[in-house]
């Protein structure tokens, strides 16, 4: 639910339900609800978010603030932080950071997140994830991504850590206005404590179709 308080204030409500099921174990029920204000002002928008999240294990809530402002030199600069507590009482910071900024024929990005999440049977996880991102128009038909992913997940009970990297270079070209051929290549490296580390690679070819209809 979205409320406009006035023009420059919106409140908005969420409630959200998950299933969990494994063979052999128990159905986990997941209720979790969300409120969130945001506020227009001139040195652009700030927000507060609060979260209560009820498991078989207990509740685990949140409080994060947030800042985003559009760049005179075009782009956008979004940060937050906040705090969460797990359903044992552990507290751990959270926060994000994501930066645009526009480029002649194309766009640069950049994100940074800290965040904890519900696991496998609910064992909570503290994930730290990095993006990069990089979109350039070769000609007006055709256009390169080159984007690089990291993240770190540790599990906060065993304390077991998880690192993936992912490469990613894609050559978009477009056929008609609708349809698209994709070319590319992937590189993905992960290193799980007590399972060693794995490496993968993909080169891909797509042909891809975008719908559009309006009621």
């Amino acid at each position: 639910l979205r409320f406009a308080l006035n023009p420059a204030t919106e409140a908005t409500l969420a409630l959200r339900a998950s299933t969990y099921k494994e063979d052999g174990a128990a159905r986990r029920d997941t209720l979790r609800a969300e409120a969130g204000l945001s506020r227009s002002l001139p040195l652009g928008t700030v927000s507060a978010t609060l979260f209560a999240e009820d498991t078989e294990d207990g509740t685990r809530s949140g409080l994060s603030f947030g800042h985003s402002i559009d760049l005179a030199s075009g782009g956008r600069l979004s940060y937050s932080l906040g705090a969460t507590r797990s359903a044992a009482g552990d507290t751990n910071l959270t926060g994000a950071l994501d930066w645009t900024k526009a480029l002649p024929r194309g766009s640069l990005s950049l994100g940074l997140r800290r965040a904890v999440t519900s696991g496998e049977g609910d064992a909570e996880t503290l994930a730290t994830s990095l993006n990069l991102g990089v979109t350039q128009d070769l000609s007006p038909r055709t256009g390169l991504t080159i984007g690089l992913n990291a993240a770190e997940a540790e599990d906060t009970a065993t304390g077991d850590t998880t690192r993936t990297a992912t490469l990613n270079a894609t050559l978009t070209h477009a056929l008609t206005e609708d349809w698209a051929l994709d070319a590319g290549y992937s590189y993905r490296w992960r290193d799980e404590d007590g399972t060693g580390r794995a490496t993968s690679d993909r080169l891909f070819l797509e042909l891809r179709r975008e719908f559009e209809w309006r009621p």
